[in-house]
């Protein structure tokens, strides 16, 4: 458990459901942050975690999971939480000298080192070759005839439907079961977890919405793929209400739209 040095150089406990360190060197003392009172989170005995807090302190943990919290970044703030429970037992103060900038970059990467550990431990995500399903299917698509119709889990292949219902079918159909959602709430499918767009790869589902908060359908997926066509810079698959087709098109030209996130697939 983590400890600091009290009197005569005994270890004080740190309790995490206090927030406080306790025992021989008289009374305890409040840690950083807040209290870490969290249940136990699947990273909890990864081996990742093991050698991520072996790295710093507890008190750096809590600094981080109270800056993530700041930013309404709560799963992330609970793992770090998570981590704080079981940080390393040595002051390595030299880590809390960080300017703010280099903190924040420090808790960043210190999270998403180990992104695919998170509560998807046990449901990895595709391999290369899956991804290519995918690709493949998608491109298929864009070969026959599709209508857009705002129907949802109704759309079909070579008949028509729109952006969600077809991310439905294509994934469905390339082997990996999920449960229909729309284009708004990617997120809340249990097989998707977001992730950072510097780490977008193809197969990720790349979200949009619109800019004007008026619109009554604001929101967009389609299926990230930088190679769809290269010589025109297209990098998605996607069901196109202009085209009224099944179209491979560039991110960047899905106008009035801006991208909130991408979102990879855990089977």
């Amino acid at each position: 458990m983590p400890c600091k040095p009290g009197g005569g150089g005994q270890c004080q406990e740190y309790k995490p459901e206090n927030g406080e360190f306790t025992g021989p060197g008289g009374g305890g003392g409040s840690a950083a942050g807040p209290k870490v009172d969290e249940p136990r989170h699947p990273l909890y005995d990864s081996p990742a975690m093991d050698q991520l807090r072996s790295q710093y302190h507890t008190k750096q943990f809590l600094d981080w999971a109270k800056a993530a919290e700041e930013q309404g970044q709560h799963r992330e703030a609970a793992l770090l939480r998570e981590m704080a429970k079981r940080g390393g037992g040595e002051d390595k103060s030299g880590l809390l000298q960080f300017d703010p900038n280099e903190r924040e970059e420090s808790r960043i990467d210190a999270f998403h080192q180990f992104y695919e550990y998170d509560k998807y431990k046990g449901h990895p995500p595709l391999t290369e070759k899956e991804i290519q399903r995918i690709i493949d299917v998608a491109s298929e698509w864009a070969k026959g005839t599709f209508r857009y119709q705002s129907i949802g889990m109704a759309t079909k292949k070579g008949v028509g439907g729109d952006c969600s219902g077809a991310i439905f079918r294509i994934f469905n159909e390339a082997g990996f079961p999920m449960d229909f959602s729309r284009a708004g709430e990617i997120g809340t499918n249990p097989h998707f977890k977001q992730v950072p767009e510097k780490d977008k790869r193809p197969g990720d589902i790349v979200q949009l919405k619109q800019l004007d908060p008026n619109a009554t359908s604001p929101w967009h997926v389609g299926i990230y793929d930088p190679n769809a066509k290269p010589e025109k810079r297209h990098d998605m698959w996607h069901a196109s209400v202009g085209a009224n087709a099944y179209i491979s098109a560039a991110v960047s030209s899905v106008k009035g739209f801006k991208v909130t996130g991408y979102f990879r697939y855990y089977k």
